[in-house]
Order: structure tokens, then sequence, then C-alpha cells
């Protein structure tokens, strides 16, 4: 794991110290979750886009941070963050691409949790 993806989950495990005792879990993305990332992001599309299996695996692949939320083995959110510089096609990624004077900044793209949490 990355040297940020570690600072990343350290600090989202120190927000959800409540929550441990439920079994719930924050850990990096793997493809094995992906078919799973991408039905809970289409299920709920009234808060984010629509996503294509490619596309979902071009994000796994070019996110700054991809992080899984687990309640024991079973997905149940996921958060995406991407780094500016990236060919993706997302009117607001753009939008900061183009407006925002400083280049440092990370783009939270999409946070999705299943609605039963």
């Amino acid at each position: 794991m990355q040297r940020k993806e570690a600072q990343q989950l350290q600090i989202f495990r120190d927000s959800m110290k409540s929550r441990v005792n439920l079994g719930i879990r924050i850990e990096a993305m793997t493809a094995i979750d992906l078919p799973e990332a991408l039905h809970l992001n289409n299920r709920i599309l009234d808060s984010v886009d629509w996503l294509t299996e490619h596309q979902m695996s071009y994000l796994f692949q070019n996110a700054y941070s991809f992080l899984a939320v687990k309640d024991k083995d079973t997905l149940v959110g996921f958060l995406i963050s991407l780094a500016p510089g990236l060919d993706y096609d997302c009117h607001a990624y753009v939008w900061y691409g183009k407006n925002i004077l400083h280049k440092k900044y990370i783009f939270v793209d999409r946070i999705v949790v299943n609605d039963a949490y």
C-alpha cells in the first residue's frame, strides 16, 4: 500500500472508532470488490453518475485513493478521490482542473453508501 493511502486509511479509521465494534472497517479497494462496487454505484443513480465496467476499472487504476467500507466481508460503501490531470470526462472534475488556481488538490469524485446504512 502506498504511503498516502496508508495515511488516509488511518484518518478514516480514527474517525470510525465508534463503529469498529459493529464490524465496519475501511480498507483499500481490491479488484475482487469492483463488480459489487459497480452494482452499488449504479443502484443509486439519483446521487452519482452511472458507470460502465470499463469506467470503474479506469477509476480503480487511476484513483488517488479508492477506499472500501465493509461490514464484516460485505461491501457497503466506497470513496473515490482523484488527483488533477487525469483524462476523465466528468464536468465537475474538468471544472476544478480549469478553475482552481493552485493545482494541489484532491477531487472527491464520489462517496457511495448502501442505503441500508
